[in-house]
């Protein structure tokens, strides 16, 4: 059974944040944080202004989790009495961005709801303004997990301007599903530093040279392959047409010399040799006529190729890359057809989206055999050969083995 695809963001809370206690008589009673209420451990109390909330804490846990916070609110608490409740207010502060920043530094407390792509951003920017690495952690791990797969270029603008140096290489690597010259690309890059859009630029750039190369280097083996392959064959094909032809010539002999016709054949043969050819009567400057054959000898067309310890076509290992369609062999000896469309449309993908997801799925292959089968019936036969499978799945791992590094400008 399919699952569906996880969506980025989280639903509503059906909890309200905050809320005015039931038994207050002061219509100006501020509300208190749902998961913040007053206990007897709790020595902070920390105010916000937008909207006013209250957030009843333990001072030690937040000034172990944030040094930055803890240097704020010393700066802006005064000192009070030992066991009394301290009241720090946050001026300009989001109530619902710090009740989500003390959720991560509470483990205990239900995870915060994201709901927007903007709320994310904006947790972020808090989180390490306040320098909160348990928020930081878990944001960044939702960055590469629930935002990248959706939006890329998004999550790698997110990493980018809030610093997550450990999901960036993930966060690009994921971009390169993404043609960078599209018209509307740097559209989701708004905010992200030259610097490292160009950086981006340069690793696309490098990376799709590098993977074009190799599917250049696997064509031009199966080329090269293909080739030698039927040369062999075309030479084995021509010995044995000699043998034969001997082997008739012999045949023919034996039979003449039975039926008493030898004795002639060889007296003919005497005539010529009898023959006083002088070398001055044969003219070696005179074009030959129109219409007189001057097509290569056999021995002209016969491959260059060696065939030490060859003797028939079964001693030749096939080559991966081989078609024995009508449609492949008609033209001059290469790789199937429908190898030549994928590396044709591979090339073309790869200048775009430099990875190996698309171009070695099935969906491509079989876009590719149906276009090769219009011309050649053989080629869904090499097509499902499993060591074709086994070739490209190597140079899959090639290309997915590429680095992917930010580091290093074109």
């Amino acid at each position: 059974m399919a699952t569906s695809q996880q969506q980025p963001f989280d639903p509503k809370e059906e909890t309200p944040l905050w809320s005015i206690p039931n038994d207050s008589v002061d219509d100006d009673q501020v509300p208190i944080a749902t998961y913040f209420q007053p206990t007897p451990e709790t020595d902070l109390m920390i105010r916000t202004t937008n909207p006013p909330v209250e957030f009843y804490v333990v001072r030690a846990h937040i000034y172990a989790s944030s040094p930055p916070l803890r240097k704020a609110l010393i700066a802006l608490g005064d000192p009070v009495p030992k066991g009394a409740v301290e009241l720090v207010s946050l001026h300009k502060s989001s109530a619902t961005i710090f009740d989500a920043l003390l959720r991560f530094v509470h483990p205990d407390r239900p995870r915060p709801a994201i709901q927007s792509f903007a709320f994310l951003d904006a947790l972020l920017r808090a989180a390490k303004k306040y320098a909160i690495q348990p928020a930081l952690r878990v944001l960044g791990t939702m960055v590469v997990h629930r935002v990248v797969p959706n939006k890329p270029l998004a999550g790698f603008a997110l990493a980018v301007r809030h610093g997550l140096h450990d999901e960036l290489e993930a966060t690009a690597r994921c971009t390169l599903a993404i043609d960078l010259l599209a018209a509307d690309t740097f559209n989701e890059l708004k905010g992200v530093q030259p610097f490292w859009v160009t950086r981006l630029v340069a690793m696309h750039h490098r990376r799709s040279t590098a993977a074009q190369l190799i599917v250049r280097r696997i064509h031009e083996v199966a080329n090269s392959e293909a080739q030698w392959y039927a040369a062999v064959l075309k030479k084995l094909d021509m010995a044995a047409a000699r043998e034969k032809k001997a082997t008739t010539a012999i045949a023919a002999a034996s039979a003449a010399k039975e039926a008493g016709d030898f004795k002639e054949l060889e007296d003919s043969d005497s005539e010529y040799d009898s023959m006083d050819i002088e070398s001055s009567d044969i003219d070696t400057t005179t074009e030959p006529d129109e219409g007189t054959d001057t097509e290569a000898t056999e021995e002209e067309l016969e491959p260059n190729v060696s065939l030490d310890g060859i003797t028939r076509a079964a001693d030749v290992k096939v080559p991966v890359l081989w078609c024995e369609g009508s449609g492949c062999r008609t033209y001059a000896p290469s790789a199937p057809l429908w190898f030549h469309i994928w590396v044709r449309r591979a090339l073309r993908e790869l200048y775009c989206r430099p990875r190996s997801d698309t171009i070695f799925s099935h969906p491509f292959y079989a876009s590719c055999l149906r276009k090769a089968r219009k011309t050649c019936d053989g080629c869904t036969d090499n097509y499902l050969d499993p060591t074709v499978h086994a070739l490209l799945e190597r140079a899959k791992e090639e290309i997915d083995l590429l680095p992917v590094d930010l580091q290093t400008l074109p």
